[in-house]
């Protein structure tokens, strides 16, 4: 009896389907809107950003991921926040996409009594081994599933895994995929780290001649100078490894792993014992290579919860090749099913419920869609007539929204806003200690007003309900006679200057 739809076929129908439902949240990333004033300033002036136009200190800012922020303010200027929504939607159908591709590459690779798998017919082991492997690695690359760079770097990195596993690997196919990543993330290291590796420690058993494996990895990291900063680049790679070194303490993905993270936290250790497990047996087929790279990224992974995505893909060869393969090998079951080729068919489903998530969710979350107008009755007041530059202070997890919609409602004339937020997440540009000067004053230790004169405070804007460390903040706009303007779920405050309000 012919055979109506194979197990990939079914899956990859059911993967679609979770993805349509699933993957659903309105833009809220805190990380979103610089990225997108990034790419909109880049639009206006045909040119990477070299000094901060959001904030209020006019400190350098390398833009590395220029190449997606330029994606996104497309986006914008085709369809304002819906058209973000859809780019978002499509990313993560591409990320999707190339998971499906590394799960296929990977389980090709397995020998199977002796022989290699064909391409017309697969162990049903392998198939249902390889999706089981998925599944267990979702709960960790999907949660930080957002319109940001990072979640390039995830393509591009099951892309990487998936060249290294190919058979016929050639060296120069790196060289593509490092300039574009280059461009679009500081995680682009990632490919000559992982080709070092494979070619010092072997992979499938093959080692590469030792002085060409040294030159070819030199070379990818060379290649990283093509980018519009140049060696600037560098610098920022720099900053972000070893100079920022207590921003874990603030902001929640540079915290560690820990049971409070109930899935996450058991789905990585899972995998991790999974994988020390069976570490021998994939080292005896593939080498050192990949098993260092899984161990290094799960180290990540646990002192860092923004590398849990890494962490996740990079387990997939290992679960695929050789742990599933070993738990289903008892198991009686049919020997061989048709393989699935419907890439057509999942790559229309997938797109097609991006745009069904896109236009059926609000692009943005009311608490952040609110703030704009709140912004836009400030603005209207024209209270700060004289001023150069007014600088404003807001919750943190609010304050890139702040200045994007500061941005965006600035005239065509000005080449920035005069608004200023005093504080954001960007961490290699606004620094550690202005950082922890902010938390200092949530936390209401002794001097914590001092921010309000030492940044030059001139506008507070809150939510009613926000956080409750920052009501002493509200207090003492109220002690010093503050004007109070109210904006339904919003509130703001503004420091008393010799212009009136109209």
């Amino acid at each position: 009896m012919k055979r109506l739809i194979s197990l990939d076929s079914l899956v990859l129908v059911l993967l679609s389907i979770y993805f349509i439902f699933s993957v659903r949240d309105p833009l809220h990333h805190p990380d979103l809107p610089w990225h997108l004033a990034g790419g909109l300033w880049m639009f206006e002036n045909l040119r990477v950003p070299v000094v901060d136009f959001l904030g209020p200190l006019d400190v350098p800012w390398i833009a590395y991921s220029w190449f997606p922020e330029l994606i996104m303010a497309l986006a914008y200027k085709v369809s304002a926040f819906t058209g973000l929504q859809v780019a978002q939607q499509i990313l993560l159908a591409i990320v999707s996409l190339s998971l499906i591709l590394l799960c296929r590459v990977a389980r090709e690779t397995v020998t199977v009594k002796g022989h290699e798998t064909s391409t017309r017919s697969l162990d049903f082991r392998l198939q249902l081994g390889s999706w089981l492997a998925l599944l267990l690695c979702m709960s960790s690359i999907t949660r930080l599933w957002f319109l940001r760079p990072q979640v390039f770097s995830q393509a591009y990195f099951c892309i990487l895994l998936a060249i290294l596993l190919k058979k016929g690997f050639r060296s120069y196919w790196l060289i593509p995929l490092t300039v574009i990543w280059a461009n679009t993330h500081l995680y682009w290291l990632l490919v000559p780290g992982s080709y070092f590796l494979c070619s010092a420690f072997g992979l499938r058993g093959d080692r590469e001649e030792p002085l060409r494996a040294c030159l070819f990895t030199a070379g990818l990291v060379l290649l990283g100078l093509i980018n519009p900063y140049g060696v600037g680049l560098y610098e920022a790679m720099y900053g972000h490894l070893f100079e920022i070194p207590s921003f874990e303490l603030y902001i929640a993905e540079f915290e560690s792993l820990t049971p409070k993270r109930v899935v996450p936290f058991w789905s990585c250790l899972l995998i991790l014992v999974l994988g020390f497990l069976f570490g021998r047996v994939f080292i005896k087929q593939y080498g050192w290579g990949l098993f260092i790279l899984f161990l290094l990224m799960g180290y990540k992974a646990f002192s860092t919860t923004k590398y849990t995505p890494l962490f996740g893909i990079s387990a997939l060869p290992i679960l695929i090749t050789t742990v599933f393969p070993y738990l289903l090998s008892k198991v009686e079951i049919v020997k061989s099913v048709g393989r699935g080729n419907n890439w057509g068919l999942v790559g229309v489903i997938l797109l097609a419920s991006s745009f069904y998530s896109a236009v059926t969710i609000a692009p943005v979350e009311k608490y952040r869609a609110d703030l704009y107008f709140a912004v836009e009755e400030v603005l209207e007041s024209d209270y700060f007539q004289q001023d150069d530059r007014v600088v404003a202070l807001t919750d943190f997890s609010a304050t890139a929204w702040l200045q994007l919609y500061f941005w965006l409602q600035r005239t065509d004339e000005e080449p920035a806003s005069k608004y200023r937020v005093a504080i954001d997440g960007r961490s290699l540009v606004v620094g550690e200690q202005r950082l922890e000067q902010y938390m200092s004053s949530l936390d209401g230790n002794n001097g914590w007003e001092r921010i309000f004169s030492d940044w030059d405070i001139k506008i507070l804007i809150l939510p009613k309900k926000g956080l409750p460390e920052s009501k002493h903040w509200k207090q003492y706009c109220l002690d010093n006679n503050w004007l109070r303007l109210d904006h339904g779920r919003w509130e703001s405050f503004l420091k008393r200057e010799v212009a009136s309000v109209k």
